[in-house]
């Protein structure tokens, strides 16, 4: 009590630092707080458009729940998604697999995974391989292994780029998991 006086309740909104993900980690973009948002500790950049920040979540398409994650560019730009940091109880990123479902607009669409090591640097981006669907407007499911990658980024990227013409792409189910024997002799 200080005299008899009180003051207004105050909230404030805050939100601790990013940490690191273990594997298995798997999301499915439900979680985003809001249409058009990104998974908590996701990081995005695209070169398409100053004014629509590409890729964000929608409500258009999905292989399970309601959302899926967006992602749009053209033959000159393109849309990437850094997901958060792997833990570093995982010693090489080599020893990982990425898997997602794709729904393209066109067979001509491409999505690269990669390796980033800062995830606010397009510039770090590594690819390790590109993956395209045989059918278009349906989803397909895809797998990349990162036995290649032999940097020290730490996030895993998704980066949609085309070549003759401007495509969308929707992803659901995006999973990062350690590498099986199954995984090494029978890549899809």
């Amino acid at each position: 009590n200080c005299g008899g006086e009180q003051s207004s309740w105050v909230s404030a909104n805050f939100r601790t630092a990013c940490g690191s993900v273990s594997v298995p980690y798997t999301v499915d973009f439900e979680s985003a707080s809001t249409q058009a948002a990104l998974p908590d500790c996701w990081k995005r950049y695209n070169t398409y458009s100053t004014s629509t920040d590409y890729p964000y979540t929608v409500s258009n398409y999905s292989v399970s729940g309601s959302r899926s994650l967006y992602f749009y560019s053209s033959s000159t730009t393109y849309a990437l998604a850094a997901l958060p940091s792997i833990d570093m109880s995982i010693p090489q990123m080599s020893d990982l697999m990425v898997s997602f479902s794709m729904r393209p607009a066109s067979v001509n669409a491409r999505m690269i995974v990669g390796v980033m090591s800062d995830p606010n640097d397009p510039t770090t981006f590594v690819p390790v391989d590109t993956v395209q669907n045989t059918e278009a407007s349906v989803f397909e499911q895809h797998k990349v292994l990162l036995t290649n990658y032999t940097g020290s980024g730490r996030y895993v990227a998704l980066k949609n780029c085309n070549s003759g013409g401007s495509y969308s792409i929707y992803v659901d189910d995006v999973v990062v998991d350690m590498l099986s024997c199954f995984d090494i002799m029978n890549p899809i």
